[in-house]
C-alpha cells in the first residue's frame, strides 16, 4: 500500500512501514518504480486519482492499490482508508533561546513568562554562555532576581531593560562590558555592584531605575555616559571612582534625592545638563581638572547653597547654575574668561558676587533675576556686557561699571532698588531699556563719550529727577 501526497506541485508516495520516497524533481521516477506503473504529476493528480487532494493529502488518508500496467491517463483505484497515525508529542521549548558564537553561546531572547528568581545556565550544549544579547530579557516584568554565571563577558544593549520587578542582579567578575540601557527601566532594582573587571559601560545604563539607592561602580570605568543615572530619584549618594575622566550629558538628570557628590580630579569634562534637576543636591566638589562647566550642568539644583569653581575652569556656559535658588555664594576663580548666557539666572538667594579681572565677557541675562544681589563691580577687563545681564536684580543698589564696557542694553532693566550707578567714559551707547524700571534711581551722570541714547533707556524711572551730561547731549534714538 502507498499513501499518496501532493507536494510542491508533484505527486509523491510513502511506502507504509518503509522508507520515505524522496520528494523533489525525481520523485515521480521513484514512485513509478514502487508502483510499477506510470505516475501522473502536477495538476493532473486529482484527475488521475478521481479523488480530491486537500492540504497535500488524499481526503481521509486514502490508500492507493498497486496496479500493474496502469496507463498514465487512467485513474488509480482507491481501495480503502488508512488509520490516522498518532501525532508525535511536541518537545517542550526551552524558554531561553541561544545563538552560537565563536567563543560560546549568546542568549538572544527569553520567554516573557519567566518568573521569580533565575540563575542563567553557565553552559549550553557543552559550551560556555559568554554573552547576554541585545534586549534578551527586555520586558520580563515578572523576574525578581537574576544571577549571571561566571563566563559571561558582555551584557549587551538593553539586555535587562524594563524588567520592572527585578530587585537584584549578580554580575560576575568575568564581565568586561555593559551596553547602553542594559538595566534601564528596572524600576524595582534597589542596589547593584559593578565589578572591577568592567571597563566599559554605555549610556542610559540605569536610566529610570527609580528605586536604586546604592551602587558600587567599577574602579576601571573611564566614563559615566549620557543619561547614565537619569531619573534615579531614590539615589542619595554616589562615589565616582578615580578612573572616570568624563561625565556625560544628563548623567544624573532628575536624581532628585542625590544630596552630595565628589567629582574626582580625574574628571576633565562634565556634560550638558549633567546634574539638571538634582533638587536635593546641597554640596558639590568640582574636579580641578575640569576646564568647562557645560550648559545647564547644575541647573535647577535648588538646594545647592555654595559652589567653589576650581581655577582650572575657563568657561561657565549657558545656564550652568540657572534656577539654583538656594545658592548664596559662589567663588569664580581668576581663570574664568567668560560667564555664559543665563549662567546664574534666577539664583534668587545669591547676595554677592565677585567677578575676577580675567573675565572678558558677561553674556545675556547672566545674572538676571538674582533678586538678593545687592551690589556688583564690573572689572575693566570686561569688554562685552550683553543685554539684560543684571535684569530684574530687584535688590541691587549699587553698580560700578568697568572701563572696558562700551554699550548697555536692557542691562539693569527692572532693578527697582538701584540708587547708585557709575557710568565710565568708555561707554558710547546707552541702548533700549538699559535702566527701564529703575524706580529708585534719582540722578545719573552721563559722560561725554556717550554719543547715542535710546529714548527708552530710562523709561519708568519714576524717581529720576536729575540727568547730568558732561558733554553735549547725545543723539536720541529709538531702537526697534
Amino acid at each position: 500500500m502507498f499513501k499518496l501526497i501532493f507536494m510542491n506541485g508533484k505527486v509523491g508516495f510513502v511506502a507504509l512501514g518503509l522508507a520515505l520516497a524522496t520528494f523533489g524533481s525525481g520523485c515521480g521516477t521513484v514512485a513509478e518504480e514502487a508502483l510499477g506503473a506510470p505516475v501522473v504529476l502536477g495538476g493532473l493528480a486529482e484527475e488521475a486519482l478521481g479523488h480530491p487532494v486537500v492540504l497535500g493529502v488524499l481526503v481521509g488518508g486514502a490508500a492507493v492499490e498497486k496496479v500493474k500496467d496502469l496507463p498514465r491517463e487512467a485513474a488509480a483505484t482507491v481501495t480503502d482508508k488508512l488509520p490516522k497515525l498518532p501525532k508525535k508529542p511536541e518537545k517542550p521549548q526551552d524558554p531561553i533561546q541561544y545563538q552560537a558564537k565563536d567563543d560560546g553561546f549568546a542568549i538572544v531572547r527569553v520567554s516573557s513568562s519567566l518568573k521569580g528568581e533565575l540563575t542563567i545556565p553557565r553552559t549550553h550544549k557543552g559550551r560556555l554562555v559568554t554573552s547576554i544579547g541585545n534586549s534578551a530579557f527586555r520586558g520580563c516584568s515578572d523576574l525578581t532576581s537574576i544571577i549571571i554565571p561566571d563566563g559571561v563577558t558582555s551584557i549587551e544593549h538593553n539586555a535587562f531593560s524594563s524588567c520592572s520587578s527585578l530587585t537584584s542582579v549578580t554580575i560576575p567578575d568575568s564581565v568586561t562590558s555593559i551596553g547602553g540601557g542594559a538595566f534601564s527601566g528596572c524600576s524595582s532594582l534597589t542596589d547593584i555592584t559593578i565589578p572591577d573587571s568592567v571597563t566599559s559601560i554605555g549610556g542610559s545604563t540605569f536610566s529610570g531605575c527609580s528605586s536604586l539607592t546604592s551602587i558600587t561602580i567599577s574602579n576601571n570605568v573611564t566614563s559615566i555616559g549620557d543619561h547614565f543615572f537619569s531619573q534615579c530619584n531614590s539615589l542619595k549618594s554616589l562615589t565616582i571612582p578615580g578612573s572616570v575622566t568624563s561625565i556625560g550629558e544628563r548623567a544624573f538628570w532628575n536624581c532628585s534625592s542625590l544630596k552630595g557628590i565628589t567629582i574626582p580630579d580625574s574628571v576633565t569634562s562634565i556634560g550638558k545638563k549633567a546634574f539638571l534637576g538634582c533638587t536635593s543636591l546641597a554640596s558639590i566638589t568640582i574636579s580641578e581638572s575640569v576646564t568647562h562647566i557645560e550648559s545647564e550642568a547644575f541647573s535647577g539644583c535648588t538646594s545647592l547653597t555654595n559652589v567653589t569653581i576650581p581655577d582650572s575652569v575657563f568657561f561657565i556656559q549657558y545656564g550652568a547654575f540657572e534656577d539654583c535658588s538656594g545658592l548664596k555664594s559662589i567663588t569664580i576663580p581668576d581663570s574664568v574668561i567668560s560667564i555664559g548666557q543665563r549662567a546664574f539666572r534666577y539664583c534668587s538667594s545669591l547676595t554677592s558676587i565677585t567677578i575676577p579681572n580675567s573675565v572678558t565677557h558677561i553674556e545675556s541675562e547672566a545674572f538676571s533675576g538674582c533678586t538678593s544681589l545687592t551690589n556688583v563691580t564690573i572689572p575693566d577687563s570686561v569688554i562685552s556686557l550683553r543685554y539684560g545681564a543684571f535684569q530684574n536684580c530687584t535688590s541691587l543698589t549699587k553698580v560700578i561699571l568697568g572701563k572696558g564696557v562700551t554699550e548697555l542694553s536692557f542691562t539693569f532693566q527692572g532693578c527697582s532698588s538701584l540708587t547708585d550707578v557709575t557710568i565710565p567714559d568708555s561707554i558710547t551707547r546707552i541702548g533700549n531699556y538699559s535702566f527701564d524700571g529703575c524706580t529708585s534711581l534719582t540722578g545719573i551722570t552721563i559722560p561725554d563719550s556717550v554719543t547715542s541714547l535710546d529714548l527708552r533707556a530710562f523709561q519708568n524711572c519714576t524717581s529720576l529727577a536729575a540727568v547730568t551730561f558732561l558733554g553735549n547731549p547725545p543723539k536720541a534714538e529709538k531702537e526697534m
